[in-house]
């Protein structure tokens, strides 16, 4: 498998890659890592707070590993933001 750390480890310690932690982490997730991959949403959503769609990708994470409490508070956070978004509801 393609060794997607490895190529990116440069570019992760510059907080300005946002981009970069999301995409690690949907590559964390499809991998079924949802404790890497919600690590790593966090860290985008804590450099840029608006990206509300990291929300319900770390409520989905949380779900995932039965942590149902954690992943309703995402989840919460991410219909108060936008509770017009099909998507979270589902």
């Amino acid at each position: 498998m393609y060794d997607f750390n490895k190529n990116i480890t440069a570019t992760i310690k510059d907080k300005n890659f946002i981009r970069t932690y999301i995409t690690r982490g949907n590559v964390y997730f499809k991998q079924e890592n949802y404790i890497k991959a919600a690590e790593d949403y966090k860290t985008a959503l804590k450099i840029n707070p608006e990206l509300n769609e990291l929300n319900y990708n770390i409520g989905r994470c949380y779900y995932r590993q039965a942590q149902y409490t954690d992943a309703l508070t995402y989840f919460d956070r991410a219909i108060k933001k936008n509770p017009r978004d099909p998507k979270f509801y589902e």
